[in-house]
């Protein structure tokens, strides 16, 4: 695919295709002239407002056209937009304004765009209310001497010239489910270049339609679902994620009925629909066009592929359509991917193996433990696994994945610097653990300090903070056991039973879909920095070899007061 500024499709909108939103009772249609119209509305706004090139405009607002023309005209007049993941309709409260709060502090906009309903969260921030801007546009467009094929005419987007491969055109926001936000620095190179790579890896045309239930905030919802498709000016179909939560049926519709043919999602999504979705709710279903499924932001269970599969199959979807892949928000989306039409790969290894420093070791035996491979890297991207001290292993040693090339973030915006994953020089400290072997990548989770759970990123330190508005204080670590994700608490040795089981509670909670383990252990026995900080993967190490068991108490006498 030709590399071009993801703004370009603004300039010469395509008629025939457009998003349609999905809503309660239907689908409201937006052809992409339409959406250039209200992108120019907003982009007048901003201007008005004295938004200038640099500058970062924060969007506080769910999936809608709203939320898509902020983001472009953000960069129509060179600022950087900064989409911030809003409040569901449930959970605690105070965590998601705590959440919000320190996302706007880090990204520091010269205004936040956002809704009625979340302008609560926006504190003394200059806001604008994206509703009332597009009731101005809608009254404009439909104004006598206005309307030409749903575009505004007198409203141009005024595209600045192409932007500087350099400048900054998106703040993305690792999804971090608490507090310490990290955002990094997008720059127009770096998004133009994946892209360009995604289209050539997807072979995505104009007349290549897409459907996603992600949120837009998320990397693989906002670039891999979102812009990728606008590039193309594609038809997209999106649908909330509440609503792909309440009637999932609705979202296969798109391949069954609407002939979607490509989509994304965590593999939690495919256990959803293999759970609620029965077999005689898909009865004339065919969803032979669904020709790639792009599967990452977690580590991917091959019985989630097939449960998937033994759903769907009977109605003409082509296991060949799984798509494996890995990525993250540092290196812009996607980093590996498994060529589209081949179908997923595995291997079956000695589980006592999947640790760092370790060469895996296949096995054929009633605990070997089944690793899906995420593919070779796509286009320009260069990934090598690292050791401790920095240094490439050799291919099937775990270690450290480290990934360079032009689509690698410019850096991280505010006070966040990196836990877990960390910018260096021109590349990217994944803080992911997993191995190289016949030139395909094997992730295994992440070491130590954060971890994706479910399609969200967890981070220890953010963990560490909720337990600490309850009152607790324990070492929270991350990492993988036999490829599975844990939540480390190691608390004092006279922390109490009660205590710890609240603990374990809180855990279960936030990092809903990994096994919880708490400790009791000496205060000397934690692992720390000169400094006094914890040094968490040495502390999950420990934890891996049984050493904390022997230092403190075990998982059996923890439910004791």
């Amino acid at each position: 695919m030709e590399q071009r500024e993801f703004t370009a499709w603004l300039r010469s909108p395509r008629e025939s295709t457009g998003i349609r939103f999905a809503h309660r009772d239907g689908w409201d249609h937006w052809p992409y002239p339409r959406l250039a119209g209200l992108a120019g509305r907003f982009a007048a706004v901003y201007r008005s407002e004295g938004v200038r090139e640099g500058d970062v405009v924060a969007i506080l607002l769910d999936t809608g056209p709203e939320f898509v023309a902020a983001l472009y005209a953000a960069a129509a007049v060179g600022a950087a937009a900064a989409p911030v993941a809003p409040p569901p309709l449930f959970g605690p409260a105070a965590e998601h304004t705590l959440r919000i709060e320190a996302v706007l502090d880090n990204a520091r906009p010269t205004l936040v765009v956002t809704s009625t309903r979340h302008r609560g969260h926006t504190g003394d921030r200059r806001a604008l209310i994206a509703e009332e801007i597009a009731e101005e546009a809608t009254s404009a467009m439909t104004g006598a001497g206005r309307h030409t094929g749903g575009r505004l005419t007198g409203e141009p987007v005024g595209l600045l010239a192409p932007a500087e491969p350099d400048r900054t055109v998106l703040v993305q926001f690792t999804s971090g489910s608490t507090a310490s936000p990290r955002g990094v620095r997008v720059s127009e190179g770096a998004l133009a270049t994946t892209l360009s790579t995604l289209g050539g890896w997807l072979d995505h045309t104009p007349d290549t339609p897409t459907a996603s239930w992600l949120p837009l905030h998320h990397d693989m919802g906002l670039v891999g679902c979102l812009l990728g498709p606008v590039a193309h000016q594609a038809d997209l179909w999106l649908l909330p994620t509440a609503e792909f939560v309440r009637r999932p049926l609705r979202y296969l519709r798109c391949f069954s009925e609407h002939r979607a043919a490509l989509s994304a999602m965590p593999v939690f999504g495919l256990d959803h629909i293999s759970a609620r979705v029965r077999p005689r709710d898909l009865a004339g279903a065919d969803f032979s066009s669904w020709r790639v499924l792009i599967l990452g932001a977690e580590r991917i269970d091959p019985d989630s592929l097939r449960r998937f599969h033994d759903l769907l199959g009977p109605h003409g979807f082509d296991p060949a359509a799984f798509a494996p892949a890995y990525g993250l928000a540092e290196a812009t989306l996607a980093v590996t991917g498994t060529p589209a039409g081949r179908g997923w790969r595995s291997l079956t290894v000695d589980p006592a193996t999947l640790v760092p420093g370790a060469r895996v070791v296949r096995a054929d035996v009633p605990a070997a433990r089944e690793i899906v491979s995420c593919g070779p890297p796509l286009g320009r991207a260069r990934v090598r696994v690292l050791d401790d001290r920095g240094d490439a292993v050799d291919d099937g040693v775990v270690g450290e994945i480290s990934v360079e090339g032009p689509m690698v973030a410019s850096g991280y915006v505010g006070d966040s610097e990196a836990t877990g994953s960390r910018l260096e020089g021109s590349g990217v400290r994944t803080g992911d653990a997993g191995f190289l072997l016949d030139g395909e990548l094997f992730v295994l989770g992440r070491l130590g300090d954060a971890m994706k759970i479910r399609g969200r990123t967890v981070y220890a330190e953010d963990l560490e903070a909720v337990l600490g508005h309850e009152g607790a204080r324990p070492v929270v670590a991350l990492g993988s056991r036999a490829a599975r994700p844990v939540v480390l608490a190691v608390v004092g040795t006279t922390e109490s039973g009660a205590r710890i089981e609240r603990i374990r509670s809180t855990l279960d909670r936030l990092g809903e879909g990994a096994s919880v383990e708490v400790r009791r252990v000496p205060a000397a026995r934690v692992p720390r920095t000169t400094s006094g900080k914890p040094r968490r993967r040495e502390l999950f190490r420990r934890f891996l070899n049984g050493e904390l068991d022997e230092a403190g108490s075990t998982v059996g006498e923890l439910a004791k007061p």
